[in-house]
């Protein structure tokens, strides 16, 4: 398990958050990053898998600057958009029960 400190420009749920990690794994990061669903066993596990993500995934930001930069943003307008698709769903809700009141 590794923790993301991110600085958006808009608030975030962590489903949203789940979903831009998810993609920058099927991107060029897949080689080194992997998403499981399965919990870790111990807290011993838990720490290695962090120390050996952040190693990883730190030199591969480190060697790929342009790449790391380019999944970041990725990120961020992954975020953005299913946040602009939210609130366009919540409004198109509050817009249909207004008429029906």
């Amino acid at each position: 398990m590794l923790d993301v400190v991110a600085l958006l420009a808009r608030e975030a749920d962590a489903a949203a958050v789940r979903d831009a990690y998810r993609a920058a794994a099927a991107g060029p990061l897949g080689a080194v990053l992997a998403v499981s669903e399965d919990e870790l066993v111990s807290s011993e596990a838990k720490d290695i898998g962090e120390r050996i993500v952040t190693e990883k995934l730190g030199r591969f930001f480190e060697e790929h600057p342009s790449d790391a930069r380019e999944i970041a943003e990725k990120a961020v307008l992954g975020v953005r958009a299913r946040d602009a698709a939210r609130k366009a769903r919540e409004m198109a809700l509050r817009r249909r029960a207004q008429k029906m009141s």
